[in-house]
């Protein structure tokens, strides 16, 4: 059930979340306040979507071992359909107010709201065997007869439906190019998507120009690189090289806490993702992305593995969820504003190129072949994330850590050897996620506590 989870709340992210793209969310008021307001309000009701009790409890659920707990398992799966049914009225909302997704990313999404059906038995909506054996075996077996009616005839339709719709009418009106930019005052709510993201006061101006900044310097440092190996080629062949030499490529050797996407989900996922820890699954699990392995370089193999696990999302948010001293909301909220990884520089350049400087997506792909070692596969599915999935998302974790860096600076300068790496980090940690601007605020009170600021 787990499973029917994740692959649910993905296809509600491609659907919905990028259907609302281009939904101007303005609080300066004024002639966009009234598109802003319906923005506002679709945005409610996704959330309401995605943060429902069913959503939650089939992440969360405990092995079931009384009746009444095999009762409400069937209540979640009779609550599917509603949800399903909720989510085309969603997606038809924008679509009727000309919110509507590229067509370039409508494939995968089709084929996710489709891999959500299955058969009753064994599907993704199945009651687990080995989480059912408490309640009497004839008691099962009448859930389990139930669940199957609800699937064959609720819950596959539903979606076949959805299906059919964005196939369909959704389909013939889907515009050609990605990016923010092309719909009403979209500019203006990429400028808001800059902010919420980075939860800092910057433009998509400066973003774009650390974006540069940062690319300048790595070619600066592969050129030392290359000098020192004694590389006799162009910089082009020696990425070539890196990109297509045997030595770096392989089948990932995960640890026991990585596992393989569902084959359904990665055609519409980069890298994967990590799922925290549950009572139904204790587990820090990365979900990586294992197709295509002969088109993936195996150069980034590390820094991702250490972005999802230790010392990235699980080393954070599992420890924020242990804090015996921060309120509940605040143990399960998170912001990737600051997460301790530095994913590639050039996502600050296409990202805003895509939703606010009109580039095109061909534009950014190329632009990305041309400053980075990833595969055509990779640079296919996240040109599509910054432009029609999650716009102004990836911008984070750049320009956190550039924030994170200069306050370490400062705290270096200001303390001098008095400066303790390891009080750093817990001054960062100890909180939880919280907005840059806030983060700041903490650091500075830190370093005038230990005598910086006299």
């Amino acid at each position: 059930m787990l499973r029917h989870r994740n692959l649910l709340c993905v296809s509600i992210w491609l659907v919905a979340g990028t259907a609302s793209c281009g939904a101007p969310v303005d609080e300066r008021g004024g002639e966009g306040r009234s598109a802003a307001a319906a923005a506002e309000r679709a945005s409610a009701a996704l959330g309401a979507l995605l943060d429902s009790a069913w959503a939650r409890d089939l992440e969360t659920s405990p092995i079931i071992r009384h009746d009444e707990d095999l009762d409400g398992f069937v209540s979640l799966v009779e609550q599917v359909p509603s949800h399903v049914r909720d989510l085309e009225g969603y997606v038809k909302g924008q679509f009727e107010r000309d919110f509507i997704v590229s067509s370039q990313n409508l494939t995968p999404v089709i084929q996710l709201v489709r891999a959500t059906a299955g058969e009753a038995e064994g599907g993704p909506f199945a009651l687990p065997a080995d989480r059912a054996a408490g309640p009497d075996p004839d008691r099962v077996a009448e859930a389990e007869a139930r669940i199957g009616d609800i699937v064959r005839d609720s819950i596959n339709p539903a979606l076949e439906e959805l299906a059919a719709f964005l196939e369909g009418p959704y389909a013939a009106r889907a515009p050609a190019g990605v990016g923010l930019s092309q719909y009403p005052e979209g500019r203006d709510y990429y400028l808001y998507l800059t902010r919420l993201h980075t939860t800092m006061e910057v433009t998509p101006e400066e973003v774009q120009a650390a974006g540069h900044e940062l690319l300048a310097e790595f070619r600066r440092r592969m050129a030392d690189i290359r000098d020192r190996l004694g590389w006799e080629g162009s910089a082009e062949s020696f990425h070539e090289h890196l990109k297509t030499d045997p030595r770096y490529r392989g089948v990932p050797e995960a640890p026991w806490d990585a596992r393989r996407l569902a084959p359904e989900l990665e055609p519409a996922m980069t890298y994967g993702y990590y799922s925290a820890p549950t009572a139904a699954e204790p587990t820090g699990i990365y979900y990586y992305n294992g197709s295509n392995l002969d088109q993936r370089s195996w150069l980034g193999l590390a820094s991702i593995s250490l972005h999802e696990l230790i010392s990235g999302h699980h080393f954070q948010i599992a420890g924020q969820r242990d804090s015996e001293t921060l309120p509940d909301y605040r143990r399960n909220t998170s912001y990737t504003a600051y997460i301790l990884e530095s994913f590639l520089a050039t996502r600050l350049v296409v990202d805003p190129g895509m939703n606010y400087f009109g580039m095109t997506r061909e534009e950014a792909r190329q632009f990305m072949r041309e400053n980075t070692l990833e595969s055509e596969t990779r640079i296919a599915t996240e040109s599509l994330r910054y432009s029609t999935d999650l716009p102004g998302q990836a911008l984070a974790y750049q320009m956190g850590k550039r924030k994170l860096l200069a306050l370490r600076a400062r705290a270096e300068d200001a303390l001098g050897d008095g400066f303790d790496i390891r009080r750093f980090h817990d001054v960062v940690l100890r909180n939880g996620s919280v907005p840059m601007v806030v983060l700041e605020g903490q650091v500075d009170a830190w370093i005038d506590a230990e005598g910086g600021g006299r």
